[in-house]
């Protein structure tokens, strides 16, 4: 029995925007964890219930021990940088064609640079600002030192600024400090422990603290009495967390397009003067102390004012509790009743002032908001064990169970303060209310037993029967079971060998169901502030609902082999498995003459199938203790939509800037199907040149394109452990071959120029690759089959690629998420007895490591493939969005006993 916690990321960030307030699990203190393990797929649901029918992460706690007092007290210091940064270049300044946009006469008029050339004026160029990339973009003159003023009216000299995005970023550091107790004798045990985490983030003014309280204590009331009680405490404050993806106050979306010309020593001055509004060119409404920003449109903020002016905070309490009885009432009947809670409470805060540049009518917005939510698990579980023969045993299990969840928000949103610096909602002049609230129950019971015939077969099964309150009474029950068999082989047959020392095969079925989300089966008003008649407006739910909704139900096969060889110096696991999910439910989107946008049905089925296996070995191990051991593990999963709803061949999963995620039926799941420009190519593939202009052929118009799948060809990893005589090296690298992601990143540096791939030809001498192009008597472009050779700039070949956010040809911003990384490595050393430094010291354990520390393979370009992502539900699968670098970190640990 088990107590689940609640590992929801409540209103996580989209492709818009949002914060990442963090998961459930990253609570849990690391130190109070004794072993982890997975279990995978629908044969984890029986005894787990619907959440685990995706597999389940089973921790087990650390408990006292009989004995002496015991301490135990640990350090950990930890310090991080990007690992991977934008690709940008640091050779052409802003401007467009080659050169300046304006030019300040000697007069203080300010004028076109192509009438400042005609007439031969003698003044100074001149930067501006504006929406679109003619004004803002990296397309000028080569950064030479040459004299300037920019937009806000500065005199500098035109030098590359290489440096603006990673010296806004600070490096991170973690401080981790554990202090432990524990002890008992026979009768009773307890542990108490306590951890304080302090992080000072990658993003300036950005820091997390919590401080983890934990307690457990196991005793034996009578002989045939036990009880087991814990209880965690969480207490958790975050400041300035960042944004993400493509939103205004996300710094990394800020930096990648900002003119390569302009330093952080100007924006870092991030209000507007009374002397830059007199100098300024392409902005308009400026007042002293506004932000002072690089571009005019709504979705460009300055990095410096966000970290410094804007403000967020949290603050999260949280109550993980258990307590279990259990009672022997014979040596072969045990019974068990556990109730446990996940109780927390998030408190949200988060405004921008007066003068940002992105609040409405510029005077600043402020949000307020509480999330409660409680999780609450009982369980009745009776465990019996026979003997019914020499050679046959049984054991089993049969219990019941009861889960309730419960989340409420509410808060309040204002925007336009009235008083400045005075940051309560009632201090603005609209005011809207934010409510939420989700309730639900599942009821179940399950059994489950083992047959073992001479300890070298197995027969396993369960059984487990739900009862949801998110289904209708007439389907709100279903039942899902499961049975599996081992045999070990080395054990039936007797096979005594040093070649092969273990033999094992193994086979199951197995069936798991899932009720869906709560409030799928009837409509919803929402209450709004508008009122007609002195009665509040509302809105009506866009989805028709299905009041008939059934379960969603996955069956599974698996079958695998596990085998040991040389003494147990070699090992290999391997498996196979096949699942199929039927009955899924969909949001389907219907015709638009309709007053609903989508229905929500049953419909939809999608197969997996794949191999899994893990060889072991000991390489090395040498009387002097030395020992050398290895492991490699390989997963290869092919799922596929083998059907959606009749007439419909597509299910729109994600959409963001020209990009869609989309269940394709007779293909994997998570298709990227590009929705803006394409090349015109030939029958080979070949891009098609314009004999006329020498830039590629693109459509006319938007369309469909297909640009692959995001899911991996196969993923691996391969570690190595070097132990001898206290020391122990560990090293590990992660693996991950095939599937497709598509970078916003590189759109925006391909627009506005700051990327290094845009170099290559801005004198005029680029070259695009493709065949010359002619045209049929019906206007068709066909290849003449030669090979362009017509030199274009750069910038022309580029603006083809992109122009704009929503004028791309899709397929340029897609990149290999393929990679080799070296993900850990680490070194610890435990002190024997005769070297410690004081005899109260029982043991003594100092370690140095590393995390995310290079690429053997990488092929994305200026991101790391495992960091792109800004959520972890389909909305992100396959999509870049600006993301932040992933962190590469070094760290040292310090253990101490007593």
């Amino acid at each position: 029995m088990v107590c689940p916690i609640d590992n929801q990321n409540i209103s996580a960030p989209n492709q818009s925007g949002g914060t990442d307030y963090g998961d459930g699990i990253g609570n849990i203190n690391p130190e109070d964890i004794e072993t982890m393990s997975v279990l995978k797929g629908p044969n984890a649901a029986a005894l787990y219930g619907q959440r685990g029918s995706n597999g389940v992460i089973l921790i087990t706690t650390k408990s006292g021990k009989a004995g002496k007092t015991r301490f135990s007290y640990g350090t950990d210091y930890s310090f991080g940088n990007g690992l991977v940064l934008p690709d940008f270049q640091n050779e052409y300044g802003q401007g467009l064609n080659g050169t300046f946009t304006h030019f300040r006469k000697d007069d203080g008029t300010i004028v076109s640079m192509s009438e400042a050339i005609k007439n031969g004026y003698s003044g100074i160029p001149k930067m501006s600002a504006g929406r679109d990339r003619t004004t803002r973009a990296s397309w000028g003159a080569k950064m030479e030192g040459q004299t300037y003023e920019d937009a806000y009216g500065n005199v500098l000299q035109l030098t590359p600024k290489p440096d603006t995005y990673a010296s806004f970023f600070q490096t991170e550091k973690q401080f981790v400090n554990n202090l432990s107790v524990d002890g008992g004798n026979e009768k009773i045990n307890y542990r108490f422990s306590f951890a304080n985490t302090d992080v000072k983030g990658y993003i300036p003014t950005n820091t997390l603290k919590r401080n983890n309280f934990g307690l457990r204590t196991q005793a034996k009331i009578t002989d045939k009495l036990h009880i087991d009680v814990k209880a965690n405490y969480i207490a958790q404050k975050g400041n300035n967390r960042p944004t993400l993806a493509d939103a205004a106050d996300n710094p990394a979306y800020l930096f990648i397009s900002q003119p390569r010309s302009l330093g952080n020593d100007i924006m870092s001055q991030y209000k507007w003067t009374v002397q830059e509004i007199s100098r300024q060119l392409g902005f308009s409404g400026l007042t002293e102390g506004l932000e002072k920003t690089y571009a005019t449109n709504s979705s460009t903020a300055n990095p410096f004012w966000t970290i410094h002016e804007n403000h967020n905070e949290d603050r999260r309490d949280r109550i993980i509790g258990l307590l279990r009885l259990s009672y022997d009432f014979a040596p072969w009947l045990k019974v068990a009743a556990t109730g446990g809670t996940d109780f927390y409470t998030d408190q949200r805060f988060r405004y921008r002032p007066i003068n940002t540049y992105q609040s409405l009518n510029r005077k600043g917005d402020i949000r307020e908001e509480v999330i409660r939510s409680r999780e609450d698990n009982f369980d009745i579980l009776a465990s019996s064990n026979f003997t019914l023969s020499d050679n046959i045993k049984l054991s089993a299990n049969i219990g019941a169970s009861h889960q309730s969840r419960y989340l409420r928000m509410t808060g309040n949103a204002g925007n336009q303060f009235i008083v400045p610096n005075l940051f309560v909602i009632n201090n603005t002049t609209t005011n809207t209310y934010i409510f939420d609230l989700i309730e639900s129950k599942i009821n179940s019971v399950y059994l489950s037993g083992q047959f073992s015939y001479k300890d070298y077969w197995f027969v396993d099964f369960s059984a487990r029967n739900d009862w949801s309150s998110t289904l209708s009474k007439n389907n709100n029950s279903f039942f899902y079971p499961s049975i599996s068999s081992s045999l070990v082989l080395s054990d039936a047959f007797k096979w005594q060998s040093d070649a092969l020392s273990f033999a094992k095969i193994r086979a199951s079925w197995a069936q798991a169901g899932s009720s869906g989300n709560p409030y799928q089966l009837t409509g919803a008003y929402s209450l709004n502030q508008y009122t007609h008649g002195g009665v509040p407006m509302a809105s009506y739910t866009e989805i028709i609902p299905d009041p008939n909704l059934k379960n969603e139900l996955t069956t599974s096969i698996e079958a695998g082999a596990d085998l040991r060889f040389l003494k147990n110096r070699l090992s290999l696991s391997f498996t196979y498995y096949q699942a199929k999910t039927k009955n899924q439910i969909l949001d389907v989107p219907i015709a638009p003459s309709s007053l609903y946008v989508k229905n929500r049905i049953n419909a939809g089925e999608i197969s997996n199938r794949g191999i899994e296996f893990v060889l072991g070995a000991t390489p090395l191990k040498t009387e002097s203790g030395f020992e050398w051991n290895t492991t490699f593990n390989f997963n290869r999963n092919r799922n596929k939509v083998e059907s959606l709803y009749p007439g419909v061949e597509s299910f729109l999963l994600a959409t963001d800037r020209g990009i869609n995620v989309v269940a394709e039926v007779g293909k994997p799941f998570g298709q990227l199907i590009g929705t803006q420009f394409a090349w015109i190519k030939d029958a080979n593939g070949n891009r098609l040149i314009d004999p006329t202009t020498g830039l590629p052929l693109r459509t006319a118009g938007r369309v469909e394109t297909d640009l692959g799948n995001a899911q991996p060809n196969w993923i691996g990893g391969f570690g190595n452990t070097l132990k001898y005589k206290g020391f122990n090296l560990y090293a590990l690298v992660d693996i991950r071959q095939g599937g497709v992601i598509f970078s916003q990143s590189n759109r925006e540096q391909i627009i506005y120029g700051t990327s290094k791939k845009t170099l290559e030809g801005r004198e005029g001498t680029y070259v695009a690759d493709g065949m010359v192009a002619q045209q049929d008597g019906a206007g068709n472009w066909t290849s003449t089959g030669t090979k362009n050779s017509k030199q274009v700039n750069a910038q022309d070949y580029w603006n083809m690629v992109a122009s704009d956010k929503e004028v791309m040809v899709s397929e340029e911003m897609i990149n290999d998420m393929s990679y080799i990384a070296m993900r850990e490595i680490s070194l610890s050393y435990s002190f024997p007895k005769n070297l410690m430094p004081h005899r109260l010291i029982n043991s003594l354990k100092l370690g140095l490591y590393g995390r995310n520390l290079f690429y053997f393979q990488r092929k994305t370009d200026g991101f790391s493939p495992e960091a792109s992502a800004f959520n972890v539900n389909n909305s992100s699968i396959g999509i870049e969005s600006t993301s932040l670098p992933m962190m590469r970190t070094f760290g040292i640990n310090l253990t101490v006993g007593l």
